[in-house]
Formats: structure tokens, C-alpha cells, sequence
């Protein structure tokens, strides 16, 4: 294997607190100013992203020839947040790709599914628009300190995985400040 498929995945709110919809949004954002450009256009990563769910934030990238440049890539986000240039234009777009998962047509078939998923959990129409809301309004401030609460917290909490030829594994680990555990996947 000549390439690597490396993540970095750090412990985020659950999808119940009032800045889910803006660390949704801040990943919108890095997904597009940062990880693209820096993962895939500078290092040649065949795909990078970065998403938020499930209580967790999670870095990625596959059919990557690098592994300490992505994962230094990875643990400079937190410098990128807190002077990420971002424009009123740029949250806004953000904000419309966004909110898709607050708009969006139902057929009756899935309105029942719906209604039956929302009233298990609790969530209102209330708390729904109030999530709404927030999108929104939001503004790069808003993005800027929600998302670094929580690549403050998660970074020492996070775990990293690589997939890739041993090879790259080791150079890689003579690199690195703290070495990767090496494991087979093939092998029991």
C-alpha cells in the first residue's frame, strides 16, 4: 500500500447541545477552507474531510501518500480556527449548506418515521427552531468559539488511527513525536 487512509477522532457535544448547529457549521466551513486545500490540493490526498456526529469530531483522509504532514495538518487546526479569515459571504454559504438537515422535504411514508424518531428522543418543533435559529444567526464568532471549545478539549482526548504499509508506518513513526502502535490487520 503506498498511500495511507489516516483519522483523528476527539470527543464533541452531543447532538442536543444548543452549539450543534454551529460546530455543524464550523465543519462546513473547515471542510472546504482548510482541509480541502491543505489535504487534498498541497498533499496530494486523493479525499479529506471533516464532520461532526454521534458526540464526536472527526478528521479523515484516504488514499493519502502522507501521514506526520496530515497529522500535523490535523493538529494545526486549532491555530486555523483561531485566525481563520472568515467573511460574513463565507458564513452565510455555510449556513446554506448547512441547512439542509433543518429543510428538507418529507413524503407522508417518512412524516410518520419522522414524527414516531423525534417524539422518542424529545425533540420538539420548539427545540428544532430554536436549533434553526441559531444556524441562522450565526456569525463567525459565534463558529470561531464553539468550535474551539472543542478542539481545546478533544485534541488531548483524541485518538488517531492510520491504515498503510508498514513501510510508511515506520518512517512514519521515526517522525513522529509520539510513535503509532503498529498492528496487522491481516494477521490475528
Amino acid at each position: 500500500m503506498q498511500v495511507a487512509h489516516n483519522v483523528q477522532v476527539m470527543p464533541a457535544p452531543h447532538s442536543s447541545h444548543p452549539d450543534s448547529p454551529l460546530l455543524s457549521l464550523g465543519m462546513a466551513l473547515l471542510r472546504v477552507d482548510y482541509m480541502i486545500s491543505e489535504l487534498r490540493f498541497k498533499g496530494n490526498a486523493y479525499g479529506a474531510n471533516c464532520s461532526y456526529g454521534g458526540g464526536v469530531l472527526t478528521l479523515t483522509t484516504y488514499a493519502d501518500p502522507h501521514i506526520k504532514r496530515t497529522l500535523d495538518v490535523f493538529s494545526a487546526l486549532t491555530n486555523y480556527v483561531e485566525t481563520a479569515p472568515w467573511t460574513d459571504i463565507e458564513v452565510t454559504r455555510g449556513i446554506l449548506s448547512s441547512a439542509k438537515g433543518f429543510i428538507r422535504p418529507l413524503r407522508p411514508e417518512g412524516v410518520t418515521e419522522t414524527a414516531l424518531s423525534e417524539y422518542i428522543i424529545g425533540r420538539d418543533y420548539d427545540m428544532l427552531n430554536a436549533r434553526y435559529q441559531t444556524l441562522r444567526n450565526a456569525t463567525a464568532d459565534d463558529v470561531r468559539t464553539a468550535l474551539l471549545n472543542v478542539l481545546n478539549d478533544g485534541f488531548p482526548q483524541s485518538s488517531i488511527g492510520v491504515l498503510s504499509s508498514r513501510e510508511k508506518l515506520d518512517n512514519a513513526n521515526k517522525e513522529l513525536p509520539t510513535p503509532l502502535t503498529i498492528e496487522s490487520v491481516f494477521e490475528k
